[in-house]
């Protein structure tokens, strides 16, 4: 009975106190787990990565950002973001990209937000925090 309880401890356990990935350190698979949250200092974007386990990218992300200073939203459908191989297969993952309109939405793996319209016309590059 004592090793049947001593089994179970340990199994409960290493269940518990398993760590939390981090954005860019988790497999592809288990990136962000349901959903990630990035906190900058003028925005709060919740990505949803809607990847199918094993997909290595995947064109169902969902971001959606809102003002921490006026509250206004918006919702966008985007992809994964990754190098490519000079094969055309996907290499590192960079974080996800979105676009509406004119405007490009990238949020970095690394914690960055940055909004682009047209080119080069950068209207945000913060710096953030990733919360899961």
């Amino acid at each position: 009975m004592k090793t049947f309880a001593s089994t179970a401890l340990a199994l409960i356990c290493a269940l518990c106190l398993r760590p939390s990935p981090l954005p860019g350190q988790a497999p592809a698979a288990n990136r962000p787990e349901a959903h990630s949250i990035l906190t900058t200092k003028s925005f709060r974007v919740t990505i949803t990565d809607n990847r199918r386990e094993g997909d290595v990218t995947s064109d169902d992300v969902t971001y959606y950002g809102v003002s921490r200073r006026t509250g206004k939203s918006i919702r966008l459908k985007g992809s994964t973001w990754h190098t490519m191989g000079p094969d055309g297969t996907p290499g590192r993952f960079i974080g996800y990209s979105f676009k509406n309109g004119n405007v490009s939405y990238f949020v970095y793996d690394e914690g960055r937000l940055e909004v682009v319209r047209g080119d080069s016309d950068v209207l945000v590059d913060e710096e953030g925090t990733w919360n899961e």
